[in-house]
């Protein structure tokens, strides 16, 4: 009887323990598949990251932060329709402005400006210096024509960020904001902005090209495609820009290298190009755009 009273004491105290365990694993589950779910994104081992924030979710189906990072796995794995989903999920939980940004992002990905320009005006409203959505909150603003409205929120995105890619993403917008304005000498000065703010910017000097280009400045045109193109080789309207400056300052053999380049790339309007220039005594640019 003593040895059977042994034995029923041990299994008592192995379904406590085993209780106690339950209820802190619980925790302790979340906290470790959070950690290598921080891991695994950080290295971009998204499968990896998705597995173990699915994993919270099965034992905590109101984890707001697990909603907001499977959004963010899919987001960078350009999974934009499932990202949405998992914001949606979080903000219903946890409503923070970082999550209205990327849900905001994930649809200007798709194009959906309006809806995008909702989720930058909530994340602007949780945090009126956030720097990054005033800038997307522009070039939506910009892509619906709204151009004012672009520029204004371009200029506050540069107020509030120092950052040197932002601003000449912001200039560069401005600029093409008021180039459509027909105010050219002023897109011409924020493109020149832009570049002094990030010399990098392949873009600010792809605009300012079409601008010269646009005032018969062919060869101003022809360097600052030149320099594009050295920080973007994969741009193709980059080749096509450059083509139409070599063509319209004659040198025909290099503009329709330029439009073949861009035709690989499957650029609009290069093949055309292509066809018209690559040929013994092609028609002059200015003929053509006469």
């Amino acid at each position: 009887m003593k040895f059977n009273s042994i034995k029923i004491l041990l299994v008592l105290c192995i379904l406590i323990l085993s209780s106690c365990n339950f209820f802190i694993s619980k925790e302790e589950k979340i906290k470790e598949f959070t950690k290598q779910g921080k891991i695994a994104f950080d290295k971009k081992d998204y499968n990896k990251a998705d597995e173990m924030y699915s994993s919270i979710i099965k034992i905590d189906s109101l984890n707001g932060n697990a909603y907001a990072n499977l959004g963010f796995i899919n987001f960078y794995s350009n999974k934009f329709i499932v990202a949405i989903k998992m914001f949606d999920q979080a903000i219903k939980i946890n409503a923070i402005d970082e999550v209205y940004f990327y849900r905001g992002l994930s649809k200007q990905y798709l194009h959906e400006y309006k809806d995008a320009i909702c989720d930058y005006d909530t994340a602007i409203s949780l945090d009126n210096s956030y720097a990054k959505a005033y800038h997307n909150r522009g070039l939506c603003y910009e892509n619906l024509g709204e151009y004012n409205k672009a520029i204004y929120n371009c200029k506050t995105a540069i107020e509030l960020n120092s950052s040197p890619a932002l601003r000449a993403v912001a200039y560069t917008i401005i600029g093409a904001s008021e180039d459509a304005l027909g105010k050219y000498d002023s897109a011409f000065e924020y493109y020149s902005q832009a570049i002094i703010a990030f010399p990098q910017y392949s873009e600010a000097y792809y605009q300012r090209a079409s601008l010269y280009l646009s005032k018969n400045k062919p060869n101003e045109a022809i360097l600052d495609c030149t320099k594009a193109i050295a920080y973007n080789k994969n741009n193709g309207l980059y080749y096509k820009g450059r083509g139409l400056a070599y063509w319209a300052a004659s040198k025909t053999d290099s503009a329709c290298l330029d439009f073949k380049k861009a035709a690989e790339f499957g650029t609009p309007g290069a093949e055309n190009f292509a066809r018209k220039v690559c040929v013994p005594n092609p028609p002059s640019y200015k003929a053509l755009n006469m």
